[in-house]
């Protein structure tokens, strides 16, 4: 119980280096970006670190073949491998970022 009583106060006494290290986990990851592709690259995704969507690219020759259902479901793969790009880097962030901080493992908080 002692142990933990001194993680606590650590923490406490850490907590301006830690509030300024979120922010800038935070920062990073709201310029990072994180591509996935269907399609042998036909459907290209973009997200940021936060996951949101940025850009999405379709080669002009699959939209000219017109199969839509097709169009669709590679739209939708593009998407989720650029999101799990995007989980896998913020995972990667924060844990460096504690690890800095001399905080324990985080648990997968993205997954």
């Amino acid at each position: 119980m002692l142990g933990n009583i001194g993680q606590i106060a650590s923490l406490l006494k850490n907590s301006g280096k830690i509030r300024e290290r979120v922010e800038e986990v935070k920062r990073r990851l709201d310029e990072a970006r994180f591509e996935g592709e269907a399609g042998a690259g036909q459907v290209r995704a973009i997200v940021d670190g936060k996951g949101e969507l940025m850009r999405l690219t379709l080669e002009p020759q699959l939209v000219a073949d017109g199969d839509r259902e097709l169009i669709e479901e590679l739209v939708v793969a593009a998407v989720r491998s650029a999101v799990v790009k995007s989980r896998e880097g913020a995972q990667r962030e924060m844990q460096a970022a504690a690890n800095e901080l001399g905080l324990p493992a985080l648990p997968d908080m993205f997954g």
